[in-house]
């Protein structure tokens, strides 16, 4: 049920880009804004998205533009780079976390949405979260074609 429920979202969330950019006179906002609910993993997050006036909806949003170690990476350099991330995350993201989606795109499994977040950290323009996961090498650069092979000896799928 619930993921009948995330997959009517993910299809709605989509439908309204398409009709956005369609023009066909419908006045949806480009950028969605939300607040953070939880961290699911390193490029992950839940967030109740405003998508109306009057309508809201949570959905897990998986940061685009980066890749995280998953929980099969099991060799000890892609375990700690997970839980960095993720640790980073509920740092910079903690309940109630006020965050922009742009370019929002229906994710590969249908059940979560992938986007860039942003986020406003104190007194500070919006910076994109997966620039600055990059930055601090919690994150690869990820084109959502081909995932790294963390685990592989002598290879590190970042730098």
């Amino acid at each position: 049920m619930i993921r009948l429920i995330l997959l009517s979202f993910c299809s709605l969330l989509i439908g309204i880009g398409i009709a956005t950019a369609k023009n066909d006179g419908l006045s949806l906002p480009k950028i969605y804004e939300g607040s953070v609910q939880r961290v699911i993993d390193g490029d992950t997050i839940v967030v109740n998205v405003k998508l109306w006036p009057t309508l809201n909806a949570e959905v897990p949003v998986r940061l685009l533009g980066i890749d995280v170690p998953e929980r099969g990476d099991k060799c000890e350099k892609a375990i700690n780079m997970r839980n960095d991330a993720k640790s980073y995350l509920q740092k910079k993201l903690p309940p109630g976390t006020r965050v922009q989606l742009h370019d929002v795109q229906k994710g590969k499994w249908g059940t979560r949405v992938v986007a860039w977040i942003k986020y406003k950290p104190k007194k500070k323009n919006w910076a994109n979260l997966a620039d600055k996961m990059k930055d601090k090498r919690l994150a690869c650069a990820y084109d959502q074609k081909r995932r790294g092979k963390w685990c592989t000896p002598f290879f590190n799928p970042c730098w």
